[in-house]
């Protein structure tokens, strides 16, 4: 079966994330203050529904997304080292797929980008915020990979 037909005819479970593409920026300032490795595939998560979902009710969004991020800190979300940040068009997007019926885990939506999973050198409160802005690229679309925190976990450089 092609891609076209699962999209169009197929429920199935649903990932959507939006890769950072200044990622170098991030994994600068993430150095500079105490990370010793970041992750190699910066994103921002907008759905992630282990409920099946027909995929035809979403288009993707294909344009980039820049996002001041004045004032973006490290937070820790379970084992991980994240940087949040405000943006009113995440929030948006990821209620436009609750309301057409994904499942979201979580009581609420923080858009975030995962920095590392490896304890920085010092205390994240003491962290300078970081400033610059957050380029992310278009939306991709996937099923679920329920095995994505041990890849994750082990794909830092």
């Amino acid at each position: 079966m092609n891609f076209l037909n699962f999209f169009t005819k197929n429920y199935s479970t649903l990932y959507v994330s939006r890769p950072l593409i200044n990622h170098g920026d991030v994994h600068a300032w993430a150095i500079s203050q105490g990370f010793k490795t970041t992750s190699s595939d910066m994103h921002t998560t907008i759905a992630y529904s282990q409920i099946p979902v027909k995929w035809s009710k979403f288009t993707p969004e294909t344009n980039t997304l820049r996002i001041p991020a004045t004032g973006a800190r490290i937070e820790q979300f379970g084992e991980a080292f994240v940087l949040t940040f405000v943006s009113p068009e995440l929030q948006n997007r990821w209620g436009q797929f609750i309301n057409k019926g994904c499942h979201w885990d979580h009581p609420s939506y923080h858009p975030h980008v995962t920095i590392s999973y490896h304890q920085p050198s010092q205390d994240i409160n003491n962290m300078k915020p970081f400033n610059g802005l957050l380029i992310f690229g278009p939306e991709k679309f996937a099923p679920l990979n329920m095995s994505w925190k041990d890849k994750a976990k082990n794909s830092e450089y």
